[in-house]
């Protein structure tokens, strides 16, 4: 998995049902009752966080996320769609980023991933100098669209799922009505849950 190269998929072999589970668009007042529902049970996940919703406040609950073993990566500065943008827009919205977020959190943040999925071949560039681990996804659960119809986000998820998925949700209330009952549907399947691992 080389830097700026966008993965979608993480493949295991001898047959292990792993898949993981990353949240966008935080760190917000879902936060940390996200994480509680992950930690009651175990599991540890991925989060890609805006830069300039970064406080102390919020830093403080990152460090005690990492250190919990959830992995923290960043989502621009400002939610920026960066497709078509200029190379300077870009290079600002991606490394005030990771400024923001390694300096509240305290430890090194790698993981990228470009808000609404945008992003060109200089997005790539910039992301592999920057030593930015491009992370997409493969099942999209529409969650920030389904405020009215959770039910249809826990389709969207059971319905696409496959070992090595990489499953795409937001830091919103729909969404943290229906984790319990995504982890629980899933882990019934036989499937186990990771945060994204450290890059080789």
């Amino acid at each position: 998995m080389p830097p700026g190269k966008a993965v979608t998929n993480l493949d295991y072999k001898n047959g292990e049902k792993v898949i993981y589970l990353t949240f966008d668009d935080g760190p917000g007042p879902y936060t940390e009752k996200i994480v509680s529902v992950l930690e009651e049970r175990g599991i540890r996940g991925s989060f890609f966080w805006i830069g300039q919703r970064m406080t102390e406040a919020y830093g403080h609950i990152g460090r005690e996320m990492t250190d919990a073993g959830h992995v923290i990566g960043t989502h621009t500065m400002h939610h920026a769609s960066l497709s078509g943008k200029s190379k300077s827009y870009q290079e600002r919205e991606i490394k005030d980023a990771i400024r923001a977020v390694e300096k509240h959190i305290q430890v090194p943040s790698v993981y990228f991933r470009p808000p609404y999925g945008a992003m060109n071949d200089m997005t790539k560039r910039i992301a592999a100098d920057e030593k930015q681990y491009v992370i997409y996804w493969d099942v999209d659960s529409r969650d920030w669209n389904l405020a009215k119809h959770p039910e249809k986000i826990i389709d969207n998820v059971l319905q696409n799922v496959r070992p090595g998925s990489i499953i795409l949700l937001h830091e919103r209330q729909q969404t943290l009505k229906v984790l319990p009952q995504i982890i629980d549907r899933l882990g019934k399947q036989g499937y186990s849950f990771a945060a994204l691992p450290k890059p080789k």
